[in-house]
């Protein structure tokens, strides 16, 4: 490479250790103010009323702190008083009810978030899971009443201001409620009763579905979000749609969004790995969405603005008789964004993992790999092994490769040839460069099929790993989270992650014991790939980084074990000779030889 070349490598490297240095001094900023705001908390409240989420982008509020908050931001009434609490554990989760509207929050117990501790479905600040309105702009929430408690179940009872009377009750245990197909589910149900003379009707109404915000400093915010499956198909929200349009006449910013739909068969919330959703049984179905978008803790006091996601889901007005009752029936689904477990919840509700335009290769990976680790008991063993298993599947391709990329060494000498002979003539150039490939056999991207096939398995890994709740905290050597870089220590405040460092060496000892092919412009930029890997995956979950560098090592030997293979012959294409016979000369005719008599 020339100095040019060099210089510009060097300078995508300094960029990409500064924004590491930046990225983690920011980082380390944000959580040192998180821990210092924790702790003023803890001193500030009494720990018997405290309700204590892990999540530090959820403040820890007491009971009675959450009361006010919810009446200052979702009413103008005046202040409620201080709410009845109720709690449902089972194996799985616990489930904390609030007189004030439902569902407060879903501590999962077998998940750790930042220092080791639960990780939260719902923030309590916020409006109940379960809580309904007529208008989700100005939630208003009315203080019900607990009645008295059954075996996994909760009940609240309030009476509306129309005069219905309203009972929500929430079961626990799939093996009790047939309604529910896994156990992070609970059964909901509304019941509209009227205990008038008179027939009262009630307008439409939303359901709130709850809320979603990044447990962890390093999540990607574009995967908070809303999503309802309607019209067989996945309407994805994440928390960019309230932004405004880049175009001059475009849509403006917006704080929430309404959108009507019939037969909604679902809606919910989701962070990165977590979601809640809520999925109407029977026949019943919806037919609008709410979201809205409010400001989430920043990082650090110097990031962008972050943001957490609410939503609703709406069903039409109805009437009711004197003495009739009217049910909602739900499964509420609030756990961790398994595949296998969404898939089988039924009504396509995989698709909230939003595993994108390769969602194929990515649902088919995961599904692998977890089949893998049944077996090995270790997600790192287990990308290894697929790894090996995609890359032998796809030997007999690289070799057939390897040979045409050797072809296509042996005609350089003529192509360059051509090139300095018809430099003046580009067309003629081309003409007669694809005229030699025809003639010699050659596929000029022979040579490029294994990479071409090998990109959508790439970026199925990559979307996969994005999402994939599995790898959260799951150890491999060295690293002690798949789903977050592999750092081992820092220099000069910049963290050196191992994987993503070794992944590029491989690919350029792989490139450097590669036939050469094309001109040196087009070498040139193939030596940009490794710095453009290593800048994708240098901050991005360690997995991503032990499959491509497993996949080049199994390449780098694979080239070792055919490069002693003789080279190709460089003859041509054998053609169909063509007999031009001349014709055969016209025999003259005989005469007809005339009997006179």
């Amino acid at each position: 490479m020339d100095r040019k070349a060099w210089l510009v490598i060097a300078a995508c490297l300094i960029g990409l250790f500064w924004s590491q240095y930046d990225l983690q001094k920011r980082n380390k900023a944000w959580v040192d103010h998180q821990a210092a705001e924790a702790d003023k908390i803890a001193k500030k409240t009494p720990s018997a009323s405290t309700t204590n989420p892990a999540n530090p982008a959820f403040s820890s509020p007491a009971t009675s702190s959450a009361t006010s908050a919810l009446t200052s931001t979702a009413s103008k009434e005046p202040a409620l008083r201080p709410t009845d609490t109720r709690t449902l554990r089972t194996d799985l989760a616990e489930y904390q009810f609030s007189s004030l509207g439902g569902l407060e929050t879903v501590d999962l117990l077998k998940h750790k978030g930042l220092n080791g501790k639960d990780i939260y479905i719902n923030d309590p600040s916020t409006i109940p899971i379960g809580a309904i309105s007529e208008n989700p702009s100005n939630w208003v929430l009315t203080n019900g009443q607990f009645l008295p408690a059954i075996s996994n179940s909760v009940a609240l009872q309030s009476t509306l201001p129309s005069g219905l009377t309203l009972t929500k009750t929430f079961r626990t245990g799939s093996n009790v409620n047939k309604e529910l197909k896994d156990d992070y589910q609970i059964y909901f149900e509304l019941v509209f009763q009227n205990p008038g003379t008179g027939k009262v009707g009630h307008p439409a109404f939303f359901i709130h579905t709850g809320s979603s915000a990044p447990i962890h400093e390093k999540d990607i915010p574009m995967y908070i979000g809303f999503d309802y499956q309607a019209q067989s198909k996945t309407i994805h929200r994440n928390v960019t749609t309230f932004n405004s349009s880049w175009l001059p006449f475009g849509k403006q910013a917006t704080t929430e969004l309404r959108e009507s739909s019939p037969g909604i068969l679902w809606a919910g919330t989701k962070n990165q790995y977590f979601t809640s959703i809520l999925q109407p049984l029977g026949e019943l179905r919806g037919d609008a969405i709410w979201a809205t978008r409010q400001d989430a803790p920043k990082f650090n006091p110097d990031s962008p603005q972050q943001h957490s996601i609410s939503g609703a889901l709406g069903f039409p007005s109805f009437s009711l008789a004197p003495g009739e009752s009217k049910s909602f029936p739900f499964a509420l689904y609030a756990g961790p964004k398994e595949f296998s477990r969404l898939k089988k919840l039924g009504a396509e509700q995989q698709g909230i993992m939003e595993f994108g335009f390769f969602g194929f290769f990515s649902s088919s990976l995961l599904q692998a790999m977890n089949w893998l680790h049944s077996f090995v008991k270790n997600y790192g063993i287990a990308i290894i092994l697929l790894t090996l298993i995609i890359k032998s599947a796809l030997w007999p391709l690289q070799n057939k490769a390897m040979k045409s990329m050797k072809k296509m060494s042996l005609l350089a000498p003529k192509m360059t040839e051509f090139k300095e002979k018809y430099k003046d003539d580009p067309t003629r150039m081309n003409q007669e460069v694809m005229k030699l490939y025809k003639d010699y056999g050659v596929n000029p991207v022979g040579g490029c099929l294994p990479m071409l096939l090998q990109m959508p398995i790439f970026f199925g890994f990559y979307s996969m790993l994005a999402v994939a709740v599995e790898l959260r905290n799951s150890s491999f050597l060295w690293v002690n989270d798949l789903s977050q870089p592999d750092t081992v220590f820092r220099l000069l405040g910049v963290p050196v992650n191992v994987l993503p460092l070794v992944m590029a060496l491989t690919m350029l000892w792989q490139m450097r014991i590669t036939p050469t092919t094309g001109d040196k412009l087009q070498q040139r930029i193939f030596l940009f790939m490794p710095v453009i890997f290593l800048v994708i995956c240098y901050n991005y979950a360690s997995a991503l980084a032990l499959y491509w560098t497993v996949q080049n090592i199994f390449s780098i030997v694979q080239l070792y074990l055919t490069r002693n293979d003789p080279l190709p012959e460089l003859v041509k294409v054998n053609k169909t000779n063509i007999v031009n016979a001349k014709p055969a000369k016209a025999k003259p005719a005989k005469a007809k030889t005339l009997n006179k008599g």
